[in-house]
């Protein structure tokens, strides 16, 4: 086909559609409507005035405005997750390019304006926040914006104290443990019957792998471990202990598990970890890393993250 013939068919496809869409328009108002949502109900950012010129404050500004123009009053927009949803998840990681304290601000200010309208749209942001922040398998985790909005959750006047019990609980889990902490102490005894501590054992660094034998991840983490020439380094040179921790009742598998013979190989006997709720456990694995003082430098991190702090602090 030519370009003449192709201009000429192009034109007259362009008529085609724009006839059929005025026709089916007029035909049924139904229609009509679900097409004037489609361009209208969008998400619309905050327009950042020219004279803001550094990424600093640029972040700064968008963080802090960037629900100015949802409508908090359209429960519609709660069945929209291509709209709300998505504007969510990207807030969540704007909030990771500004300071703790900017962060805080515009959770407030966003969970306040959802609570001002209507219950139903401030419970689903409610749930956004657990799912994407606080769910184990979330690429989006994290526990510093999520325990900003269990505290606007828990402070809140709007809420009564039934919804309070959870994130109370939440909150109060979380803030076990965190980064700069002393790690809580525990005991823990070996397959020999004999007991030790956690804060009596030596080392510039120690890894907690809180893990089950019979879980899959538990085991490709472990293999990880094993073949981490960084991790086997550290363990030859005596500044490095990897805590392998059975945080659970049923011995029988545990007791066939193979353990490398360089890895302190633990469980806890009286149940004291579980019970006291002296770590989040939410999902197994869940691995720590600590100085020689039993600080807390990562939280229920990968092993891949612990790998690159140990690489970096070298």
């Amino acid at each position: 086909m030519n370009n003449k013939h192709q201009k000429k068919f192009s034109c007259w496809t362009l008529s085609f559609v724009l006839i059929v869409v005025i026709l089916t328009s007029c035909g049924n108002p139904k229609n009509n409507k679900q097409e004037k949502d489609i361009f209208t109900k969008s998400f619309n950012l905050p327009k950042i005035p020219p004279m803001l010129t550094s990424p600093e404050q640029r972040a700064e500004y968008s963080v802090s405005r960037y629900w100015d123009n949802f409508n908090f009053a359209d429960t519609t927009l709660i069945t929209k997750p291509e709209i709300t949803e998505q504007a969510f998840v990207d807030f969540i990681n704007h909030l990771n390019y500004v300071s703790g304290d900017v962060s805080s601000k515009a959770i407030n200010k966003m969970l306040n304006s959802a609570n001002n309208y209507d219950g139903a749209m401030f419970n689903y942001f409610v749930e956004l926040y657990e799912k994407y922040l606080h769910e184990p398998n979330s690429p989006f985790r994290n526990e510093d914006i999520y325990i900003e909005a269990l505290k606007h959750i828990i402070s809140s006047p709007k809420v009564d104290d039934a919804n309070k019990i959870r994130p109370n609980y939440q909150l109060k889990i979380a803030m076990k443990n965190r980064v700069n902490d002393i790690a809580n102490d525990f005991e823990f005894k070996l397959k020999n019957n004999s007991t030790s501590t956690l804060h009596k054992l030596t080392a510039d660094y120690t890894i907690i792998f809180f893990n089950n034998p019979d879980c899959g991840e538990c085991a490709r983490v472990k293999v990880l471990i094993e073949s981490s020439n960084e991790i086997s380094s550290l363990l030859d040179a005596k500044k490095l202990v990897v805590l392998s921790v059975y945080p659970d009742e049923d011995l029988a598998a545990w007791m066939k598990q193979k353990y490398p013979s360089n890895w302190i190989n633990g469980y806890d006997a009286e149940q004291i970890i579980t019970d006291n709720e002296l770590y989040e456990l939410q999902a197994i694995p869940t691995l720590y890393l600590l100085d020689k003082d039993k600080k807390v430098i990562a939280k229920d991190a990968t092993i891949e993250y612990i790998v690159d702090l140990l690489n970096k602090n070298k």
